[in-house]
């Protein structure tokens, strides 16, 4: 359902790095990390979505706005 819903998805561990991206046509298995921005740092250290400003996509290069939701297990992000 997501996927029909966004142009691109993906899962990042609490660690920054992202097992799984997938867009409409495919699922990809990406060797990168989404430590370094601001959105993912603000999410764990905030347990709270968050909304980013216009980034390049690090996959994609096109401009993008990323929308996170935290998991959270225990005290855990």
């Amino acid at each position: 359902m997501l996927r029909s819903l966004f142009s691109s998805l993906f899962i990042a561990r609490s660690n920054g790095l992202v097992p799984v991206w997938a867009d409409r046509v495919s699922i990809r298995h990406p060797t990168l990390t989404v430590a370094d921005r601001d959105y993912f740092r603000r999410t764990v250290a905030e347990r709270r979505p968050i909304i980013s400003d216009v980034l390049p996509g690090r996959v994609s290069g096109e401009p993008v706005i990323i929308f996170t939701v935290p998991l959270h297990k225990g005290d855990r992000v």
